[in-house]
C-alpha cells in the first residue's frame, strides 16, 4: 500500500469554510470586547460622572455572566444544539451592545443597570401620589413598598433633590 506524502490533509472542507471563518472571527471580536471592558470602565467613569462602585457594575456584568449562563447555556445546548445556543448567544450579546447606542446619546448608566429603571418607576409614581393631599406622605411611602417613611423620605431626596414635604409644597 502506497501513501502519497506530498497530498496535505484539508482542516477545513470548502463547504464548511464560510461557517468556519465567522466562527473564528467571532472569537477574534469576543476577544477584543474582553480587552476593551478594563478602558471602557474607566471612560464611564468619566464621562458619565459616575462612582468607582457604578463603573465596577460594567466589569461584573461583563464577568459575572461567565459564571451565571455557563449552567443554563449548557442546558440551553443540551436540551436544542450548539448553533442555536451560538444564535441565542449572539442575539443577547448583540442586545446588550446595542444599549451603548442609547447610554451615549444620554450618557446615562441607568441603561445598564434594571435598579434605575426601577427607582425611575417608583419616583414617577411617588410624584403622582404626592399630588394628592389627601394622602399622607408615610401612607405614599407604605404604597410604593417602603417599610419605613423616613426610608421613602431618603430615597426621594435622594434621587430627585427634594424632599417629599418640599415637592408636595412645590406642586
Amino acid at each position: 500500500m502506497r501513501f502519497n506524502i506530498t497530498m496535505k490533509p484539508k482542516i477545513v472542507e470548502r463547504k464548511y469554510l464560510p461557517a468556519f471563518i465567522l466562527i473564528t472571527s467571532l472569537f477574534a471580536l469576543w476577544g477584543f470586547a474582553n480587552d476593551i471592558t478594563n478602558p471602557m470602565v474607566a471612560a464611564f467613569k468619566t464621562v458619565m460622572e459616575i462612582s468607582n462602585a457604578k463603573a465596577s457594575l460594567v466589569q461584573f456584568a461583563f464577568y459575572g455572566g461567565y459564571a451565571t449562563m455557563a449552567i443554563p447555556a449548557a442546558l440551553f445546548v443540551q436540551k436544542y444544539n450548539y448553533k442555536k445556543g451560538i444564535l441565542l448567544g449572539l442575539s443577547l450579546y448583540a442586545t446588550g451592545a446595542l444599549l451603548f447606542w442609547p447610554a451615549a446619546q444620554y450618557q446615562a448608566f441607568g441603561f445598564f443597570s434594571a435598579k434605575e429603571h426601577i427607582d425611575l418607576f417608583v419616583v414617577k409614581k411617588a410624584k403622582i401620589q404626592l399630588q394628592n393631599p389627601k394622602l399622607s406622605i408615610s401612607e405614599v411611602a407604605y404604597d410604593l413598598g417602603f417599610d419605613y417613611p423616613n426610608h421613602f423620605s431618603k430615597f426621594f431626596k435622594m434621587k430627585t433633590g427634594l424632599s417629599p414635604t418640599e415637592y408636595r409644597n412645590m406642586n
